[in-house]
C-alpha cells in the first residue's frame, strides 16, 4: 500500500503545449485575454486567471482559430502528460 504525503508543488507548463478550447473538458483553466502579439504564423497571447495569475500561451494562426478580443473569456487546456511538477524546496 503506497501512501503519498501531499507537499506543496508548482506546475510547469510550456506555453506551446496550452490549447484554447471551446468546451471546458479535461485539465483546463478559465482566463481572460489580456494581450496578443502577432509573430508571423504564431500569436503569443497572455491571459489572466480569476486568481490574478498571468498565463502565456502560443497559438498558430494556421489552425484557423477564431480571433479573440482583449477582455474576452477563454478556456485553456493541456494534456496531463505535458505537466511537469516541481516540488517546493
Amino acid at each position: 500500500d503506497l501512501r503519498l504525503t501531499p507537499t506543496p508543488a508548482f506546475v510547469s507548463i510550456r506555453p506551446e503545449r496550452l490549447r484554447r478550447i471551446v468546451d471546458p473538458v479535461g485539465v483546463c483553466v478559465r482566463a481572460v485575454l489580456q494581450e496578443e502579439i502577432f509573430l508571423g504564423d504564431v500569436v503569443e497571447c497572455s491571459a489572466v486567471t480569476a486568481s490574478g495569475r498571468v498565463i502565456h500561451f502560443k497559438e498558430s494562426r494556421l489552425q484557423g482559430a477564431a480571433r479573440l478580443e482583449r477582455g474576452q473569456s477563454l478556456h485553456l487546456s493541456i494534456n496531463p502528460e505535458d505537466l511537469v511538477f516541481v516540488q517546493d524546496a
